[in-house]
């Protein structure tokens, strides 16, 4: 477990709106961990049918049980098989207020709009009140549903995110909401120094597995909300201070 101060967190997402910091969190993240391959598949099962809640819940489903394994192994078998049926109804109440934030990107959308917060905050909800999917497997699904808005967190980001609010009581959701608005910050900073496609093309992957941008052209690009969770990943799970 990864525990910083508040300052040392305040100081991280600050460093994180430079572009050079951005892309070397990145380039230990792929050094690091294999299972990002797992990322890229559930993507290309998703956006081949986009429109599909069974390519939603077949590339939601490949993604969770490697990425979240240890929360759903030790589940409850009922609980347990009911994944795919859970992830199906919780897409299909949060269908209409997903399909509103089709065209948002994280950058750019009002997150100070009461209307955009509370709609954010039903979604999440949605996906997290099933025990089979949980906080952070809500996280990871809305992602992969909408990459370029919805950001991944797992229980060591949100901790140490957490603490640059804790003095205010809220729900999970609320603190999901929280959480978005902070990495907006950060992306808006990166934003003002390269464009998101010059982000990209310098994003380590091109050297270092060509291939897979290559053959799996779209599902391999990695969104602003993708990269800084990487970055995230490397700071308060893996603990490396970059």
């Amino acid at each position: 477990m990864v525990q910083c101060s508040i300052t040392e967190v305040e100081r991280f997402i600050s460093g994180m709106k430079n572009p050079v910091k951005l892309l070397r969190g990145c380039t230990i993240f792929n050094k690091e961990e294999p299972r990002d391959l797992a990322y890229i598949v559930a993507r290309k099962i998703i956006s081949e049918r986009p429109d599909s809640v069974y390519h939603i819940v077949a590339g939601v489903k490949i993604l969770l049980l490697i990425w979240n394994i240890v929360y759903i192994r030790f589940l409850p078998t009922k609980t347990r098989q009911d994944l795919e049926e859970d992830l199906v109804k919780a897409y299909e109440k949060a269908r209409n207020d997903i399909e509103v934030l089709s065209d948002k990107r994280l950058q750019s959308i009002d997150l100070q709009d009461p209307t955009v917060i509370d709609r954010i905050d039903a979604i999440f909800r949605c996906f997290r009140e099933y025990d089979s999917i949980g906080v952070t497997g809500a996280s990871k699904t809305l992602h992969l549903i909408r990459p370029s808005f919805f950001v991944m967190w797992d229980g060591e980001i949100r901790k140490n995110y957490h603490k640059l609010h804790q003095n205010r009581r809220h729900t999970i959701d609320e603190c999901y909401v929280d959480f978005m608005k902070q990495t907006q910050q950060i992306a808006k900073g990166l934003l003002l120094q390269r464009s998101a496609e010059e982000i990209w093309t310098a994003y380590p992957i091109h050297s270092t597995e060509p291939q897979l941008v290559e053959e799996f052209s779209e599902a391999s690009v990695k969104s602003l909300p993708k990269m800084i969770d990487e970055c995230n990943y490397v700071r308060f799970r893996l603990g490396q201070d970059f």
